[in-house]
């Protein structure tokens, strides 16, 4: 392989992104996160059968799900989502990043199998490319430090859920403006 390489991770959180993405990352690659659970915004942005969108990677991506999204400790984010089921579930970080290594950033997307109208693109993408754009220029106070080997479940402490919620409502206010 060429010795400057870009990978986009494609995998889920419930899955096997943390692996895939430290992997990569230890092998001096550049990776961006495309996960499908957060940052593909052609998924629905909310459980409704009216809703649109594509529901295989998850049920929802709503603005605080993609707000609260924590790129510098993937296993984290265990801590304040479920999987496509609703279900509180356990991520281990089972392959450590290496010193200095991490992710370069995140990527949105939206695929447009089933966009058929300039009014559906906006809806997709508007707001939640705000959020995706706040969570890719800069780290949340609530995200803990990453620490190698760590696993987190559904409501771990180590997750500042009040300072999330400060920084939440502090977004909410400044997007409403």
């Amino acid at each position: 392989l060429p010795a400057d390489i870009q990978s986009n991770l494609w995998s889920g959180l419930f899955g096997d992104a943390v692996e895939e993405a430290h992997r990569e990352a230890n092998r001096g690659w550049t990776v961006v996160l495309s996960m499908p659970d957060f940052t593909y915004l052609d998924m629905p942005q909310a459980v409704d059968p009216n809703e649109s969108g594509a529901t295989w990677a998850t049920r929802e991506i709503d603005l605080f799900r993609l707000y609260a999204f924590m790129p510098g400790n993937l296993a984290a984010n265990a801590a304040v989502t479920t999987d496509i089921l609703n279900r509180p579930r356990t991520v281990t970080d089972t392959v450590p990043l290496a010193p200095g290594r991490g992710v370069a950033g995140i990527q949105g997307q939206l695929w447009s199998e089933m966009v058929r109208r300039d009014s559906q693109v906006e809806y997709m993408l508007f707001p939640r490319v705000f959020a995706l754009a706040e969570r890719a220029w800069s780290q949340p106070a609530w995200e803990p430090a990453y620490a190698p080997g760590t696993s987190y479940s559904y409501g771990d402490a180590r997750v500042d859920t009040a300072a999330l919620l400060a920084g939440w409502r502090d977004f909410a206010g400044r997007r409403a403006l």
